[in-house]
């Protein structure tokens, strides 16, 4: 159920596309919080079809008119090459093929979609800091803290943090009030890849809720 909310919307994208012409829907992300080691891409082939896919490395997520299409990766000489017995999405840079119940859909142009890092700078996030395994975001804005652990599992909409600067001047440290927890997070400029993405940040970042750390990278957004 976590990728229901997200791929509804997409689906509603998907259904206006074909309604409206050619006009490019706007679509949010198919999972909000933990879309880090994700990418979205649009896609039009040259019979007018248009594909909406979420992928991660090991599946993806593939979106024509009412269908949803779920396939898994598979080894390939080049390129990402997800399919399964009748469906297929192979990924060659800026081009896909696409098979659907046998049907072909030749040298279809993608397009990246917005990542969670644009849209959080988008929506004024001050702060954004996330991690890997288990997985956990911060966000934090000028009137307020989101905090979400253990995958999204857990989810606190809390008060924007007290700010201190630590002394080596490189570190700043957010006191956040938490729900009966020590909540805090350290946010140090200095280069940072993710765990798993390897994605590149500004800052590092460190998570702590009352004796355990969880440690990151973050975007902090002028």
């Amino acid at each position: 159920m976590k990728h229901a909310t997200g791929f509804f919307a997409l689906l509603i994208a998907a259904v206006l596309f074909g309604m409206g012409g050619c006009a490019k829907p706007e679509v949010s992300p198919l999972i909000s919080e933990f879309a880090e080691n994700r990418y979205q891409r649009s896609y039009v082939c040259p019979d007018g079809s248009f594909f909406l896919v979420e992928a991660d490395g090991n599946q993806a997520q593939v979106l024509l008119g009412s269908q949803t299409l779920s396939l898994q990766r598979t080894v390939s000489l080049s390129g990402e090459k997800y399919q399964s017995k009748r469906n297929l999405y192979w990924n060659r840079g800026d081009t896909a093929r696409f098979e659907v119940d046998g049907k072909l859909f030749l040298n279809c142009s993608g397009e990246q979609l917005s990542s969670p890092r644009q849209e959080a700078r988008q929506r004024g996030t001050l702060v954004r800091a996330v991690g890997q395994e288990p997985g956990w975001i911060v966000e934090i804005t000028t009137t307020g803290t989101l905090v979400l652990t253990d995958y999204g599992q857990s989810r606190q909409v809390l008060p924007a943090p007290v700010t201190t600067q630590t002394a080596d001047s490189e570190a700043v440290l957010y006191r956040i009030t938490g729900q009966q927890q020590r909540i805090e997070l350290v946010v140090t400029k200095t280069t940072c890849r993710d765990s798993m993405s390897g994605e590149a940040y500004p800052a590092q970042a460190s998570l702590i809720i009352d004796d355990q750390t969880f440690n990151g990278c973050a975007d902090v957004f002028p």
